[in-house]
């Protein structure tokens, strides 16, 4: 990644902060959708300079997007694409990295919340095309069979119940169903960098973002 835009969220008594993330982060999902099926898809990242988990659990104001060059981030048009929340966001002009500030790199990735009994069951239902009785049936069965197995997978749940709690997200609307979520994001510190596709979010469980 060498050039990026910054865009600063400035939330008032009217709007909320978490308010702006949805429809900031909604319209760069957009944008990054827009050039999923050009040359440039799959190769835009963001990152977030003031992200925190926890107790004091945030993503800032701030949300950086990365490319390898200016001219895939003009693609983006990200001026054309805020401008309806030009009194709520401040956007930069696009700039190099700035090598002499780098303080190492990251990677900012999708956690999924895990998934419960209900979903897993109507999910089942759709894949093996069965009615959701029969599935829950199935799966009923399925967890009595194997009980050590779902102890433990049980265990790991809770787990990540847990550790998704502490991790900061924006809520989200499906572009298809319409349905509302959240998109929780995780941040792992990396002493390298690595190369390969970013999701139609700008996220990645491997490849790494520059920290300035």
């Amino acid at each position: 990644m060498n050039h990026y835009q910054e865009i600063t969220l400035l939330p008032d008594a009217e709007i909320s902060l978490a308010f702006l993330w949805t429809k900031v982060y909604t319209q760069l999902h957009l944008a990054f959708v827009a050039q999923k099926d050009t040359p440039h898809g799959g190769a835009f990242a963001v990152s977030f300079p003031e992200y925190t988990e926890g107790k004091g659990k945030g993503l800032g104001h701030k949300v950086r997007v990365f490319a390898e060059t200016e001219e895939a981030l003009q693609t983006l048009n990200l001026d054309k694409k805020l401008e309806r929340l030009l009194d709520y966001v401040h956007l930069t002009t696009i700039r190099p990295i700035p090598t002499r500030r780098l303080k190492g790199y990251a990677i900012y990735r999708r956690q999924h919340a895990p998934k419960s009994q209900a979903q897993t069951a109507r999910r089942f239902a759709r894949r093996h095309d069965l009615p959701i009785e029969q599935a829950t049936a199935r799966l009923a069965k399925k967890q009595r069979q194997s009980e050590r197995v779902i102890a433990k997978e049980s265990e790991d749940s809770e787990k990540r119940k847990n550790s998704i709690q502490d991790l900061p997200y924006i809520q989200m609307q499906s572009l298809t169903n319409h349905h509302k979520y959240n998109l929780f994001i995780h941040k792992q510190p990396t002493p390298s960098v690595s190369v390969s596709p970013f999701s139609l979010y700008g996220l990645s469980p491997e490849a790494a973002v520059p920290e300035f």
